[in-house]
């Protein structure tokens, strides 16, 4: 049953207040303008209980959104109230005498719009913000509507910290860039909407980009980009004129001509060296004075040089265009550098050298200085040749993610990359490549960050396919999900299998998308959670092993859902780089949808507008 929010929103006899001037001032009003030195139109307002201010009904669903099921009346009364008739630039211009009255139709407002938020959820309420701001602006000067967008933004962002000051000088682009090697899951969900909640609130552009260039490890399914278009329109209520669409495979060529770039200007080389013995030989290099000192190899001070990074340019050439050509290269001594398959199967002999040894593949690595303080950037991975074709495109030769990241949303001009915390060591690399490319590394996306997710109480239960033991998988990640639907007979290679936290099994219930905006923004997001154990811990007795405390089995600390900006600030308690925090799965354990505010939440009957109570003026 759909509300009539014309009626409502003007009490049913009111209407827009006209435009009113400096001829309508109060005495009273006039000597707080004149105190102010502020000269200003504002909402005319009547004194009667049949003229609702628009201002009125825009702060009282303010502080409903913002306070959700914990609003204090007093609190949120004066606030109210000091919005409309205080400061340099009150929203109303009315008699003093009429501000019983005021107060009087401020509580009731605000127990009105706290029964709709109670039975249909705070979407509806916000789309009611959304047309308010219209209407208002129509009675507000230039100096109001300044103050009016900063109070809007904040109701918009519905408690996400607002975009840091000054990185939304050129407007705001924000980008969600799922792989298709599996359909969107509900922890997709999370940062999907997130970002949509972003985009919506600053006005700005949202790209959706398929990160589809790994076709080994993170194999792209073709029948899956579509699938994930219909799931991403669903979760943001966006057709296709209202995103971007970018799918990274379509631009192999500019990765390749970047690459072939630096590799002619020598800042880049080939190597065929395994992935694990460069790492541990070369960029976590141990002097003998250090080892003497007993130091681990993440504590070396500087890199060992890989001995393919002296050759001559025209000999890395020579490889990487042979790479590109076959997907292999001969390297100075005759020997054939081609892709292993170990890393794509399962048993057997190439799967047992590969765990020895390690990726093997010709790849393309950026020269970065030696003496890097994290060794992982000691020289970085920018391509690599594949051991299988992609299913979309032909060629052998494909980007590392932080390579085709980086140039992505340098060409896409995206202004703040918002997403989980494990992703965070993006923001190391890119400065390297941007660098080593000659683009102004000021112009960065602004990184920002929400912790990593679980869900408590929900598991997929299943044999291990290797051990036959019963396991349970309680990640939400798609590429854990996808070994499950490759290998296990159970679930029949169905993603939408009603155990799977997939937006796709969710819409197969018929659920609405507006409840899990409001579930991820009112229940989970600003509420405080345990934060576990990100991945296995021992404890220690003299050296030996005593315990084995299994991954997400340890609370570490309680901690708020928040955004952080930069990864300098991961750190801080709870330390985002290694605990995940513990949240409400979005249905129960029925599969059913939580009792939370929603908009699929239909009333027994609409909530009664307020009959407004004239006191007595004394």
């Amino acid at each position: 049953m759909a509300l009539d929010w014309n009626k409502i929103l003007v009490g049913g006899a009111g209407v827009i207040a006209a435009f009113k001037g400096m001829d309508y001032l109060t005495s009273s009003t006039r000597k707080d303008l004149k105190q102010s030195k502020s000269i200003f139109d504002a909402e005319d307002w009547n004194g009667t209980s049949d003229d609702i201010p628009l201002a009125l009904n825009y702060f009282c669903i303010s502080e409903v959104l913002k306070e959700k099921d914990n609003i204090n009346y007093r609190e949120a009364l004066k606030r109210v109230q000091g919005k409309m008739m205080g400061g340099k630039t009150p929203f109303l211009i009315f008699d003093r005498n009429n501000t019983k009255m005021l107060m009087n139709m401020i509580t009731q407002r605000l127990e009105y719009y706290a029964r709709v938020y109670q039975s249909n959820g705070g979407n509806e309420l916000e789309q009611e913000l959304i047309d308010l701001k219209v209407a208002l602006m129509a009675v507000s000067s230039n100096e109001l509507r300044t103050y009016f967008e900063d109070l809007a933004l904040k109701v918009q962002l519905r408690g996400l910290m607002p975009l840091p000051e000054g990185t939304t000088n050129d407007g705001v682009r924000v980008r969600f860039a799922p792989n298709p090697n599996g359909p969107l899951s509900m922890g997709h969900s999370f940062g999907i909407i997130i970002n949509n909640t972003y985009a919506n609130a600053y006005n700005g552009k949202y790209v959706l980009r398929f990160d589809d260039t790994d076709p080994d490890q993170k194999r792209p399914l073709r029948e899956l980009y579509p699938q994930i278009i219909e799931e991403f329109q669903f979760l943001t209520d966006r057709d296709e004129e209202e995103y971007e669409l970018q799918i990274a495979s379509e631009n192999k060529e500019r990765y390749i001509a970047l690459a072939r770039r630096l590799i002619s200007e020598g800042n880049a080389y080939i190597s065929c060296i395994p992935h694990s013995v460069f790492a541990e030989k070369y960029q976590q290099y141990l002097t003998p004075e250090e080892i003497a000192l007993g130091k681990s190899p993440q504590g070396s001070a500087q890199a060992k040089p890989n001995p393919d990074r002296n050759k001559s340019v025209e000999t890395n050439l020579r490889q990487f265009d042979e790479m590109v050509k076959d997907g292999t290269y001969l390297s100075e001594d005759g020997t054939l550098c081609s892709p292993t398959e170990g890393h794509i199967l399962t048993s057997g002999e190439g799967r047992e050298i590969y765990e020895k040894v390690g990726t093997i593949v010709p790849t393309v690595w950026l020269k970065t200085p030696l003496d890097t303080g994290k060794s992982k950037l000691r020289d970085i991975k920018l391509m690599r040749a594949t051991a299988r074709t992609h299913p979309n495109e032909s060629g052998w030769v494909w980007p590392y993610l932080n390579f085709q990241g980086a140039i992505d949303d340098h060409d896409l001009k995206i202004t703040h990359m918002i997403r989980g915390s494990d992703l965070w060591e993006t923001e190391e690399a890119y400065p390297f490549i941007w660098e080593a490319l000659g683009w102004d590394t000021a112009k960065l996306p602004t990184f920002m960050y929400w912790p990593r997710l679980f869900f408590k109480d929900f598991s997929i239960p299943y044999t291990d396919f290797i051990s036959g033991l019963p396991a349970e998988l309680k990640a939400i990640g798609t590429s854990k999900m996808a070994l499950l639907i490759a290998n296990q007979p159970e679930f029949n290679g169905n993603w939408c299998n009603s155990s799977f936290p997939t937006v796709c099994s969710y819409m197969e219930k018929g659920y609405p998308s507006k409840y899990l905006t409001d579930f991820w923004l009112d229940n989970v997001w600003g509420q405080t959670f345990p934060f576990f154990n990100g991945t296995e811990m021992v404890e220690r007795k003299g050296g030996k092993i005593i315990k084995k405390i299994p991954a997400l089995s340890k609370i570490m600390t309680k901690g708020k859902i928040k955004m952080r900006e930069g990864m300098s600030n991961l750190s801080a308690k709870p330390n985002l780089t290694k605990l995940q925090a513990q949240v409400p799965y979005p249905l129960n354990k029925e599969g059913e949808l939580r009792d939370v505010p929603s908009i699929i939440h239909i009333p027994n009957q609409v909530p009664t507008p307020p009959q407004i109570n004239t006191p007595m003026i004394v």
